[in-house]
């Protein structure tokens, strides 16, 4: 089938690059031809800060699909009249675009079953022109025209499709265009291709601020992912649903956990998932790279206030070899798990109050026991032993213990709201350092408590960390 597919699709795309050069000459310079330009193309530019700027253009990319479908022009043209007839012959492209005998029955009136039928024939072959006149010209080149056509054909074949995922990285820069953190999970500075076909795109359920969504340069690639392809619709409506990407999701919440251990400072997070197809495609919009996007609103709220103005935080070499340390232990340890989750939660939060029981959460699942006696005691006890390995900032034993009461003093007033209590217990100020909030040295700690069990992996309960009552630090 392969075979007869890709002469028919190669003969209709001869015979309508020739038509649409023959228009193109023939074209008066007086003509309005400007009023049949593609609308909503995206144009690309950038702020101070390096970060890109999006915009939607209907001047830049002239639409040469405008004189095929007038008046249903090319319905005569012959190529393009015995493509259609083998599509509609065609038992598993049918059932793939379910159009022809496979047309579901909500579909089964004979002018909507018609216009369903041209859409995968007549209407994609003019999309499939103009799109190779944009990305080549108008002359008909056999290696490039082969690309296209079997890039379309495996977009039906396939039983399985291979995607890479990527999760933009907001308000960051780099020093560097690629990092590998793992086998087939990278750092990766994004295309402009890609840049622009997922700044068209956003889920029509998401809140996300679509100046946001622009403001990334590099992504987390995840490659060698597949998708299956039983019909256009399920594969559709599969790469349009959040909940199909929860595992990669996962491993993105792992890097930017390891991003804010190993960079405590650092501000990120990420609005959109995005799937790229490999050696596949099943659309074609001029010379724009099909992507597939879905949106989640995971960064701080004060982003969408002119965030992506502000100065950006420089990531360089040095740094990322941190990130994989920390990203590679994060995934072998499940010890970490709830904790990171719960870092990452409270660090999203704009509510004190919010983040202060998820760090406290994470503190317990690091630091505390079964046993629900004198919590904060034994959690203070154990955060106090730890320091013993790295130091938190320089806070001697007492001060770590009197961090620890006051983060579970916030916390109690929280829970038990009372609003008085909370009020006093919101700041803190040990040794000489100027009042700061409690929830902010509190997340701070609580990255570091992560990140000193990382660096030392034999401890992998909290059980582990009382043998430490024994540990004498080396002079």
């Amino acid at each position: 089938m392969k075979e007869i597919f890709s002469k028919l699709l190669s003969d209709a795309l001869k015979e309508g690059l020739i038509l649409a050069k023959k228009d193109h000459d023939e074209e008066s310079p007086y003509s309005l031809s400007w009023l049949y330009n593609h609308k909503d193309y995206p144009c690309i530019s950038y702020f101070d800060n390096g970060l890109p700027n999006f915009r939607l253009s209907d001047m830049e990319k002239k639409n040469y699909t405008k004189d095929f479908g007038k008046d249903l022009k090319f319905t005569n043209i012959e190529s393009w009249k015995k493509f259609h007839e083998f599509v509609l012959s065609t038992p598993l492209i049918c059932k793939h675009f379910q159009i022809g005998s496979y047309t579901p029955e909500g579909r089964k009136d004979e002018s909507v079953e018609e216009i369903w039928n041209m859409i995968y024939t007549y209407f994609f072959l003019d999309h499939f022109v103009d799109s190779y006149i944009h990305k080549h010209s108008f002359l008909y080149e056999e290696t490039f025209a082969n690309e296209m056509i079997d890039n379309y054909y495996n977009s039906i074949s396939l039983e399985d499709l291979p995607i890479s995922i990527m999760i933009p990285l907001l308000f960051t820069s780099f020093s560097f265009d690629c990092y590998d953190l793992m086998p087939n999970i990278s750092i990766k500075k994004m295309s402009t291709s890609i840049q622009l076909s997922r700044n068209i795109k956003n889920s029509y359920i998401s809140s996300v601020h679509p100046q946001v969504i622009g403001a990334a340069t590099h992504c987390l690639e995840l490659k060698n992912w597949t998708i299956k392809n039983t019909t256009q619709e399920f594969r559709n409506n599969s790469l349009n649903d959040i909940s199909a990407f929860n595992e990669a999701i996962q491993i993105a919440k792992r890097f930017f956990a390891a991003l804010r251990i190993t960079k405590p400072n650092i501000e990120t997070g990420f609005a959109q998932v995005v799937a790229i197809p490999i050696a596949w495609q099943s659309q074609y919009f001029v010379d724009i790279e099909q992507t597939y996007v879905v949106s989640e609103k995971n960064y701080p709220p004060y982003f969408e206030n002119y965030g992506w103005l502000n100065k950006l935080d420089l990531l360089i070499d040095k740094d990322a070899d941190k990130i994989k340390e920390c990203f590679i232990a994060l995934s072998n340890s499940s010890y970490l798990n709830l904790a990171y989750n719960r870092l990452n939660k409270a660090s999203l939060i704009s509510r004190e109050d919010d983040s202060i029981i998820d760090i406290c959460i994470a503190l317990e699942a690091l630091l505390s026991s079964d046993t629900k006696t004198e919590i904060t005691y034994r959690l203070s006890t154990r955060a106090c032993l730890l320091n013993k390995l790295l130091p938190f900032k320089h806070y001697s034993s007492e001060n770590i213990f009197q961090l620890c009461k006051r983060i579970y003093d916030y916390r109690s007033s929280v829970v038990h709201g009372n609003e008085k209590k909370q009020k006093q217990n919101r700041t803190i100020k040990i040794l000489d350092e100027q009042e700061i909030p409690i929830v902010n040295i509190s997340i701070e700690f609580l990255k570091h408590i992560i990140w000193t069990l990382i660096l030392n992996p034999d401890i992998k309960t909290p059980g582990d960390i009382d043998k430490l009552l024994f540990y004498t630090p080396p002079i």
